[in-house]
């Protein structure tokens, strides 16, 4: 058998608003340290800086809002190395890590056409999944599910820009998103012609429930190899029950894959 540990040790987050000429800046921040246990056929412990996240935000006018964030931890995330250490007793380890080579995460600039239509410019995560779109501060458990953490198909950030609706109709709060990116990745330009496409459907029929799909399609790299996804999600919140999931299937790195998740919570 296997058994991963992982425990936040630490979770501070904090926000502030300092004036400024053109008005307030708010500063947010979120720190957080884990501690890893890996209990497989070579185990290994470690602690681990897991977010440094500092956002700035504001409004220049009315209209035009922005926001700036950096995690200097992310930096561990996607530049593939590898590490072989020793393990007293029981052989070697391979640990791989991969960092993002720049702390940049989100560089945001929207336009409010009206009360119901925005549109996004930047770097920001693109509108695929619920979890993965929510803010690291706010889950339930101290890692996101394996759409995120593992497939990299939700809390995806990618440069371009999305139009955004925010609709009453008849009492349903209607919420599409449809985006157009690189399809790269973080902090990367384009190296193919064809731009990748990202949209996703959001429905309240009433407050406590939340009913969305949403679909990725791109090509990856110059090999233009296919890059997409579709996924459903589902969330009510009745108190003191909470319930929700998603479920997703696409095709990556070559591969048909297909992944999904639940959660219930009973508030006391």
């Amino acid at each position: 058998s296997v058994l991963l540990f992982v425990w936040g040790m630490g979770n501070i987050a904090f926000s502030e608003s300092v004036d400024a000429g053109f008005g307030k800046i708010k500063l947010n921040g979120l720190l957080q340290l884990w501690y890893q246990n890996d209990n497989s056929a070579t185990p290994f412990d470690t602690f681990r800086l897991r977010r440094a996240e500092i956002k700035l935000s504001g409004e220049i006018v009315k209209e035009v809002s922005w926001a700036v964030m950096f995690d200097p931890a992310q930096v561990r995330e996607d530049d593939t190395k590898s590490t072989t250490i020793t393990v007293s007793g029981t052989g070697t380890k391979v640990i791989t890590d991969v960092g993002r080579k720049s702390p940049l995460q989100d560089f945001l600039i929207t336009l409010k056409l009206q009360e119901s239509c925005s549109i996004d410019f930047g770097q920001y995560k693109t509108p695929f999944g619920m979890e993965g779109l929510e803010s690291s501060a706010k889950l339930d458990f101290v890692e996101r599910s394996a759409l995120a953490a593992q497939f990299k198909w939700a809390d995806y950030r990618d440069i371009g820009f999305t139009v955004k609706g925010d609709f009453d109709i008849q009492g349903i709060k209607v919420l599409p998103a449809i985006g157009v990116f690189n399809g790269e990745g973080q902090n990367k330009l384009d190296v193919n012609n064809p731009v990748d496409l990202a949209a996703r459907l959001v429905i309240k029929p009433i407050k406590e429930l939340q009913v969305g799909f949403a679909h990725y399609n791109g090509k990856l790299g110059t090999g233009e190899t296919d890059n997409f996804r579709t996924g459903i999600e589902l969330k009510t919140n009745i108190d003191p029950i909470m319930f929700y999931g998603e479920y997703a299937q696409g095709k990556a790195s070559g591969k048909n894959k297909q992944t999904y998740y639940i959660t219930a919570g009973y508030k006391i």
